[in-house]
Formats: structure tokens, sequence, C-alpha cells
């Protein structure tokens, strides 16, 4: 097991086969809130010509919410590799990818058929067939991608979860820290400076990090010096981004894995995690439980109720009142996915087997 000796760094442990995380499920809400909030705002500028005050917030939201993903992510390595929660391999593909592989072949039949009607307004067998090779291609809605990615972690958890488990605390931030230089350091610089750097280690992933970043956070105390010097990098890449949209004085390419975007996720994950722990009201932590247990059903659903309001209806009342339409989109595609998920949790079989 990882030897941890500084009281600083003590290791918390947590059994998550026998309760839920508080703090877990109220990072997974403020996640499927933002994500819901960036689709809204990705899909608003896609359709409309915003300019002014509207255009500057919404560009200053989107680029802050990239944190969405990340956190998710995050989440996923706090619960699968921690040592305390036991799974065999057969129990990760029976339990966990049986039922992403099962959501990704309905959703994606769904969403592709969807799709090809919007473009052809025609109704078709072929819409299986060609579903089915947008489905392999990845040809699906945008949002679709994370589905993809998810798996693959899964599917490596074994054998990250070998190392996680058995490794020293030396040897864990050795890891950590080259996966950050390599995936995430180091592609910055390459954008911001426009030069080729030939090092590189082609079996490291962005994600990868986040992922064992996740366990990491999850179960050792970071120093106050290092969590407060986080908190000030955060604040200054939220100032950036808020001021570059209003004086345009640097191009900055923003992805879920742009340095300043971790550390505003680390900054999320420590606050819930010191702040919550096991302290929060009842009914509050109720909520995000139920909300959590959703979560991956919220996920799959929200994009649908996106493009039915934008391509379908294709309602103008965001465009006429961005800023009270932000919020009301938000909140009617919330609540809509989260209603039909909790309704559908309710039978067993698509709650064991797809949500």
């Amino acid at each position: 097991m990882i030897n941890v000796l500084d009281k600083k760094e003590e290791k918390i442990l947590i059994d998550y086969n026998k309760k839920r995380v508080p703090y877990l499920d109220v990072i997974r809400t403020i996640a499927i809130l933002s994500v819901i909030i960036f689709h809204v705002i990705e899909n608003t500028l896609n359709t409309y010509f915003l300019s002014g005050k509207a255009a500057i917030v919404y560009n200053i939201v989107a680029q802050i919410m990239y944190y969405a993903v990340p956190l998710f992510i995050m989440i996923s390595g706090a619960l699968f590799l921690n040592p305390k929660k036991e799974i065999s391999i057969k129990e990760l593909y029976n339990k966990y990818i049986k039922k992403i592989v099962i959501a990704l072949i309905l959703f994606g039949i769904l969403y592709s058929s969807i799709e090809i009607y919007f473009n052809t307004k025609v109704i078709s067998y072929n819409m299986i067939t060609e579903s089915i090779k947008n489905i392999i291609t990845g040809n699906l809605w945008a949002h679709m991608w994370y589905i993809y990615l998810i798996l693959g972690l899964y599917m490596i958890t074994p054998l990250l979860k070998k190392f996680t488990s058995t490794c020293t605390l030396k040897e864990y931030n050795y890891i950590l820290a080259l996966l950050f230089v390599f995936t995430i350091a180091l592609v910055d610089i390459k954008s911001f400076f426009n030069v080729n750097i030939a090092f590189d280690i082609l079996i490291i992933n962005p994600y990868i990090f986040l992922f064992m970043l996740g366990d990491y956070l999850s179960r050792f105390e970071i120093n106050k010096k290092v969590r407060a010097l986080n908190y000030i990098i955060s604040m200054a890449f939220v100032a950036i981004i808020i001021f570059n949209n209003i004086y345009h004085f640097m191009n900055m390419e923003i992805t879920y894995t742009t340095f300043g975007i971790i550390s505003i996720v680390v900054s999320i994950f420590l606050i819930c995690k010191n702040l919550i722990k096991d302290n929060i009201n009842y009914k509050i932590q109720k909520i995000c439980a139920n909300i959590g247990k959703c979560g991956f059903g919220i996920y799959l659903i929200h994009q649908f109720f996106i493009n039915i309001i934008f391509k379908l209806l294709k309602f103008d009342f965001i465009l006429n009142y961005p800023f009270v339409g932000l919020l009301l989109y938000t909140l009617i595609i919330f609540i809509l996915s989260y209603a039909i998920v909790y309704a559908l949790r309710k039978i067993k079989f698509i709650a064991k087997y797809i949500l």
C-alpha cells in the first residue's frame, strides 16, 4: 500500500462500497449544470449572431466552463482507482463497461437518426445502417465524444489501479508530474509560443492524468500553501479570460486540458472536498446524491433537448433576452433531463443496464 508518513499528506480512504461521498456528489452536480450551460452557450453562438456585452459574457462563460468534463473524469478516477473499491475485470465489464456500450449504441442510433432527419426531412430504414456507421466513426452529436473517452479509461482501470494502489507517495507524485509536464505543460507551451518540442512519451494521455489526479486529490491532503497557490493561479486565469475577451490582447486557444482549466478544476475539487467533507445539510446532500445517480443519463439526454430547442422549435427568446434566456434554457433543460432520467431509472432494467 501507499506509504505516507507526513501528517500534512495524510491519506483519506473512504469506503465507497458502503456509502456515497457527499462532496463528490456536489462536484458532480456542479459539473452537470456547467456542461448544460456550456452546450447552451455553444449552440447559441453557433445559431445566432450575438454582439456587444452578450457576446463577451457568453464567450467568457463558455471558456471558463471547459472545466466541466475534466471534473467528470476526476470523479470517475476518485471512485474507480481508490484501493478500497475492489472491482474485478469481470465486474468492471459486466457492471460498468457493458452499460456504457449499450447506452452508446442506443443513444448513438437515436441521435444519429434524429440528425439525419434534421438534414433530409426523410425517415427511412437506411437511418439505422447509417447510424451504426456513425457510431463506429464517432460521427455523432458532439457531446458523445466523452462516452468513448470514459469507455477507454474504464478499460485501462485495472492497469492504472495496479500502480495507484501499490505505489509509494513519491512514485505517485513522480508519475503525476511526468503526466502533467508531457500532456499539459508542454502542449500549452507548443501552442502559445508556436514552437515544436520533440520530446514526447507516446503512451501517456492528458485524460489519464485527470483520471489519476481525481484519485490522488480524493485520498491525500494537499498542503495549504499549495492549495492557496493553485487558487491564485485559477483566479488569475479567470481574470485573463475576462480581460482578453474585452480587450483582445492575445490569441487564446482553450481546451479541456489547458493548464489554466486544470487549475480551475483542481480548485473546485479541493474547495468542495475541504469545505464539505461529510458536513453538509442532509437535504442538500440528498438532492445532490439524486442528481449524481442520474448524472450519466442527464449527460446523455440533455443535448437532445438542446437540439430540439435550437434545431426544431427554433425559439429566438435567447437571442432577444440572452442573459435571462441562458438561465431559463439551462433550468428547463436540466429539469426535463433530470425528470426523464429519474423516471426511467425507476425501471430496474434501464437502471441496471442503460442509465
